[in-house]
């Protein structure tokens, strides 16, 4: 899952939207905006996750 995690917030950096980053990624469009939140919060970026 942490895999899916860096997909999500890499798509997300280069400016892919929700619904396009789900569908490339397998997941829904929730654990997209629960994903993206969580690291918004952390003040943490998907280059510091590598």
């Amino acid at each position: 899952m942490v895999k899916k995690y860096k997909e999500i917030l890499r798509y997300h950096s280069n400016g892919f939207s929700q619904r396009q980053i789900a569908s490339l990624t397998g997941v829904s469009r929730g654990t997209v905006i629960k994903v993206i939140d969580t690291f918004k919060c952390a003040n943490v970026s998907w280059v510091e996750v590598i």
